[in-house]
């Protein structure tokens, strides 16, 4: 359990209401735990901390000698046991001398992902991946993509039917991040070759490559960098299929 100055350090932005009553539940979500363990903190532009503690309710501090600033948005990232990407945004709610306190927003899914995250951190037989932090202008994209892996986390861990991956798929090109479901189903694909739910959605996305490619309207003055875009696209569809052409996906489908 984390000592009292860092269960202080995060009393004002973390702690219920002095005249709530706290459930057993509402409890056990405030509790914050050390790490026994180095996890090993990249922090862009700041250089590199340890994961000191984390709580249920999306508390977490950092012990580093550089910490950012106050108040700075943050996009945090790292990955399941399994390889699965797992990210959060979230804000810089203190700082002092041993580093700064973050508190990352999660709701539904991303709640879900950032418990199993937690108990795989905090497994004592467990070899946890890293963290990254970065800063965060724009918190729109980092939150699409911290929803997105989140139901891709529930998708696998619950071995979802056919609705839940035509949910996944149409959720990605909603918020116009294709690339990202591409690169699920690949990396998906590269660890279980013999993947025909895998192939049937690669072999989908590759179809809707084909529609940005097919449904591009004219624009005056373009149209050889429109032809010339077109067969980039139907070639990366071809590639998709043979399974190696994910990298090479364009990001202007983000776009789109």
């Amino acid at each position: 359990m984390a000592g009292k100055d860092l269960q202080s350090s995060l009393a004002d932005d973390l702690a219920l209401p002095e005249d709530s009553e706290q459930t057993g539940r509402e409890r056990r979500l405030a509790e914050r735990y050390e790490l026994t363990k180095s996890v090993s903190v990249h922090v862009a532009g700041q250089g590199t901390g340890r994961l000191a503690d984390i709580s249920p309710n999306g508390g977490l501090f950092i012990e580093t000698p550089n910490p950012l600033p106050f108040k700075t948005e943050v996009e945090v990232q790292t990955h399941t046991k399994a390889g699965l990407a797992a990210r959060f945004t979230g804000r810089v709610v203190r700082v002092n001398a041993r580093g700064m306190a973050l508190h990352l927003r999660c709701g539904g899914a991303v709640k879900t992902l950032l418990l199993a995250v937690m108990d795989e951190t905090l497994h004592p037989d467990s070899n946890p991946s890293p963290w990254r932090v970065e800063r965060c202008n724009d918190t729109e994209r980092p939150e699409a993509l911290a929803q997105l892996a989140a139901q891709w986390f529930l998708l696998r861990s619950e071995a979802g039917g056919p609705e839940d991956h035509q949910a996944f798929i149409d959720h990605s090109m909603k918020v116009k991040e294709l690339p990202f479901a591409l690169e699920c189903y690949r990396a998906w694909k590269a660890e279980v070759p013999d993947n025909p739910v895998a192939d049937h959605h690669l072999a989908h996305i590759a179809k809707i490559i084909g529609f940005y490619a097919f449904d591009r309207r004219a624009r005056p003055g373009a149209d050889k960098k429109r032809k010339n875009l077109t067969l980039m696209l139907i070639i990366l569809g071809l590639l998709v299929l043979a399974g190696v052409g994910a990298v090479m996906v364009p990001t202007f489908l983000r776009g789109r």
